[in-house]
């Protein structure tokens, strides 16, 4: 199934889960800092409210860990 199929919710997840566990301490810093700019009662909905706003090179999703360590870009 491709990401753009799926439900939102399925596709933060499906992000989130190969995180290595180094970096989940700051996703959860950054969900609560959008939290706390955006009060939501739900925070699906928020991150829901945040997609597409914010600006990154258009190729992020492939390469993050160029983007996040310099290690060289994936084709």
């Amino acid at each position: 199934m491709s990401s753009s199929s799926q439900p939102l919710k399925q596709q933060i997840q499906n992000t989130i889960d190969p995180l290595p566990p180094n970096l989940l301490p700051l996703m959860l810093n950054l969900i609560h800092l959008l939290r706390s700019h955006y009060p939501t009662s739900d925070t699906w909905d928020l991150l829901q409210q945040m997609a597409g706003t914010v600006e990154a090179p258009p190729d992020w999703s492939l390469n993050p860990d160029h983007y996040l360590y310099g290690t060289p870009k994936q084709d």
